[in-house]
């Protein structure tokens, strides 16, 4: 579960910056479907996803600060749900 700071909100732009930037590194190792699944269940799992985490978390966030954290949550969630709907399209269909 992904554990958050939010004294300042460059903290939390910094910390999805690298989320985003370990997510593509993960994405770019991916080879297969197999893998490209559990890349998808690690980020967008409902229950213990990262991006669940941050949903999660958000909850504590001072509520001057929930519009934008929850935009910039978002916008990572939609990245990668975008990154992984291209890889997926590339692989040839199950036999």
């Amino acid at each position: 579960m992904v554990k958050l700071i939010y004294r300042e909100m460059d903290s939390l732009k910094i910390q999805i910056e690298a989320k985003r930037k370990d997510f593509d590194e993960a994405l770019a190792r991916v080879k297969n479907r197999k893998s490209l699944q559990e890349l998808r269940n690690e980020y967008l799992s409902r229950r213990r996803g990262v991006i669940a985490g941050y949903l999660e978390e958000l909850k504590k966030a001072k509520p001057q600060e929930k519009p934008e954290i929850g935009r910039l949550i978002n916008d990572f969630k939609e990245y990668a749900q975008e990154r992984i709907k291209n890889l997926h399209a590339t692989f040839s269909p199950p036999k």
